[in-house]
């Protein structure tokens, strides 16, 4: 034999020993990572991996409907392969275009476990919904686990990927999260794509130690570019947070139209958070739909909410209630109670109270503490057509309470306050409201206030029970409004301040106390710590006067006069800018600017203090009461403000006055037609008139005169003018005796 064939021979004995002994230490670290299953291997035939591909493009993807003919398209190139299983499809197709997995099953549970790929079906069709959504309490379950153990123990990839899910999610298995970690990890290594987008879902929901965001994106990727629908929606969700944000939104896309509700519905979410240009409503609702009737049932949750949010329209409750009636079916517990909610209203579904209930306390027992809390009131009121059961529904509040549900702590201490249906209980009571106070339950602080300060069943604390009443205040209850105004008012257990009362008393007004409203204004009539403020007393007043309260009404009526003089005086330079002029009676084209002001500012163009540019200023003012002309009449009210401009010698005090007849109605007869005001060196009165917009002034024969000797053959009108600024520049070009 020639020497170079016995180097071939002996070269090829010893590469299949090395080929030997690397498959032994393969195998066994199989063993080692997949406990029992030996290590699965790269499936190397063509015509099952295509049969595979159509029949999980066909049933078993999650939320993922085929484009038209797409799966039938994959059947029969299997078929063409000689895949024999490919060619069996038509006896589980259906006329609406798609398989049937149940039948399906039925076709190939002989061919297990000599035939690993019928192992992954028979698996599917115990596991899996028509969605291809994996079952929670399926009752063929563990039937399912054996299949897709079988095939993993035939080292096919699939077999391992699906056993891996199903120790994830503790179906037909002990939730085992490792075991899960090495099966999924498993499969992916072995070149099933679908399990490495699992693995990526694991390391992305952060319950896999030192496994984080950069592997789940690696995994997700690897998916992605074998043309896994969910492993793009992975990679791009995973990529909106980043600089290739722009990136992830078109993988998004790419899985939404190749048929993976997860794409769809990720794309919604940024639609409806309007975290896109353009972002809209109608078409998150669109995706959201799109996803949900594939089956994503976070896509069913999320339309769920955006309609009952109001922010989409056309969607009756009965369609609502068909969404989250999927969703509970398919194990989504926390959606059985609002469900329920549905049943106990009789809103989408036949109103059915125990049906109702039922589901509530299904989602409670999921571990969602509103339907705890919910369930709890319902029984703990009797309504929604329910029997009163204080003593069924206290562990219900309890449970929704040590979940940190403020409202239920404090409906169980209302509950063991009453000692309705369960032992009183004052002590432990307390303690709830307590919580339910810090949680912001506004009715245990409520609850507690009073006791805190009459010392009841706490120790007394007058300053902590103010503080209470204070935040119920601010968080809008009037009466609590009024009892902390109260204590600060009378400095009772806290330091006196009537400002602070003040401002509770405006607040509880706001919130709808008229008393408030009333002390307030009373409040405001006396001075807090200065001058009556008699604009926002009456305010205050006739606020509760017109919500009913008669003492605000009584109130209000002796300072109608101090009210409507002080809205004058707020109002005095109003509008900014007028003038003042002398037109001859004789030629009435013969006008004579006198004044022009402009704001508080005053430019005298004639007159002794001609080139004048003067400010007024406010200097108060005084209501007084004077006899009437006629001594039977009694007294009429006086107002009169005061003005000061200049300095020293050239300074004037001005003042202005209105005057209301004796009898007449503060209410309804104030003058505002009639202005006087006192001559500033005597006690002369100089007399306006209003009437068709114009203010005019004569001055009595022998006092005071006019610039310029208009006095007799002149009339002064004020052009624009309110009557303050009429008066003020008026007494500026008049000269009284007296004044030099």
């Amino acid at each position: 034999m020639p020497t170079g064939m016995s180097l071939d021979r002996s070269s090829s004995v010893s590469g299949r020993l090395a080929r030997g002994v690397g498959l032994f230490l393969f195998l066994l670290a199989g063993l080692v990572l997949a406990g029992p299953a030996r290590a699965a291997w790269p499936d190397s035939y063509p015509r099952r991996i295509v049969t595979l591909e159509a029949m999980r493009v066909d049933m078993a993807y999650p939320a993922y409907v085929p484009h038209p003919d797409e799966a039938r398209a994959l059947y029969e190139k299997g078929c063409e392969l000689k895949s024999s299983m490919a060619c069996l499809y038509p006896r589980w197709w259906r006329e609406d275009g798609r398989g049937d997995l149940q039948a399906a099953g039925r076709v190939f549970a002989g061919r297990c476990p000599a035939e690993p790929l019928a192992c992954v079906v028979v698996g599917w069709a115990a596991t899996l919904d028509e969605h291809g959504v994996l079952v929670p309490d399926a009752p063929r379950a563990a039937e399912g686990a054996r299949a897709f153990e079988a095939a993993c123990d035939k080292s096919y990839a699939p077999g391992c990927t699906h056993l891996g899910e199903l120790y994830l999610h503790g179906i037909g298995v002990e939730r085992d999260l490792d075991r899960a970690r090495r099966l999924l990890a498993e499969g992916c290594e072995a070149e099933d794509w679908y399990g490495c987008t699992l693995l990526g879902e694991l390391y992305e929901s952060g319950r896999i130690p030192d496994r984080g965001l950069a592997e789940a994106r690696e995994l997700h990727a690897r998916a992605c570019d074998h043309d896994v629908p969910r492993g793009c929606a992975g990679l791009g969700r995973l990529l909106l947070a980043g600089p290739e944000r722009e990136r992830g939104i078109d993988l998004l896309g790419r899985a939404c139209r190749a048929g993976d509700g997860s794409g769809c519905r990720e794309l919604g979410r940024l639609q409806a958070e309007g975290r896109v240009p353009g972002a809209s409503d109608a078409v998150a609702a669109g995706l959201f739909r799109t996803a949900c009737d594939v089956g994503d049932l976070d896509g069913c949750v999320e339309l769920a909410r955006l309609v009952q949010a109001g922010r989409v329209s056309g969607m009756a409750t009965a369609e609502i209630a068909a969404i989250y009636r999927r969703a509970c079916d398919a194990g989504e517990q926390a959606l059985c109670a609002r469900l329920g909610r549905l049943y106990l209203d009789g809103r989408g579904v036949p109103r059915d109270v125990d049906r109702g209930l039922a589901l509530i306390e299904r989602g409670c027992d999921a571990g969602d503490a509103a339907a705890c809390g919910l369930l709890g009131q319902v029984l703990a009121e009797g309504r929604d057509g329910a029997a009163p059961d204080p003593a069924r529904a206290a562990p219900f509040l309890d449970r929704a309470c040590e979940a940190g549900d403020a409202e239920s702590c404090g409906r169980l201490a209302a509950l063991l306050d009453a000692g309705e249906g369960l032992r009183a209980d004052p002590r432990r009571a307390a303690k709830l409201h307590l919580a339910a106070c810090d949680g912001g339950w506004q009715p245990s602080c409520l609850a507690l206030a009073p006791r805190f300060l009459k010392g009841d069943g706490v120790k007394k604390d007058v300053p902590r029970a103010a503080a209470l009443y204070e935040r119920l205040c601010r968080d809008g209850n009037a009466p609590a409004c009024a009892t902390a105004a109260a204590l600060y008012e009378r400095g009772k257990g806290v330091p006196r301040d009537p400002r602070k009362g003040l401002e509770l008393r405006e607040l509880g007004c706001e919130a709808g106390g008229l008393e408030s409203c009333h002390q307030a204004g009373l409040a405001w009539l006396e001075g807090v710590e200065g001058e009556p403020d008699f604009l926002r007393a009456a305010a205050f007043l006739d606020k509760a006067c017109a919500g009913g309260w008669q003492p605000a009404c009584e109130a209000a009526r002796p300072i109608a006069l101090q009210v409507r003089f002080a809205g004058l005086v707020d109002a005095a330079f109003d509008p900014p800018a007028c003038r003042l002029e002398a037109v001859s009676r004789d030629y009435l084209h013969r006008v004579t600017p006198l004044v022009e002001v402009d704001g508080e500012v005053f430019r005298v163009l004639a007159g002794p203090r001609a080139d004048w540019e003067v400010s007024f200023l406010y200097a108060g003012s005084e209501f007084t009461s004077e006899p009437a002309d006629d001594p039977d009449a009694g007294e009429r009210q006086v107002a009169e403000s005061r003005w000061t401009v200049g300095e020293g010698d050239d300074e004037l005090d001005l003042a202005h006055r209105e005057v209301l007849e004796p009898g007449a109605d503060p209410a309804a007869d104030f003058p505002g037609d009639e202005a006087l005001s006192p001559d500033r060196q005597g006690d002369s009165l100089i007399v306006y008139r209003r009437g068709d917009g114009a203010v005019w002034r004569r001055a009595p024969e022998g006092r005071c005169v006019f610039v310029d000797d208009l006095d007799r053959d002149h009339d002064i009108f004020a052009r624009d003018c309110s009557a303050v600024q009429a008066l003020l520049a008026a007494q500026l070009v008049t000269v009284c005796p007296g004044d030099g």
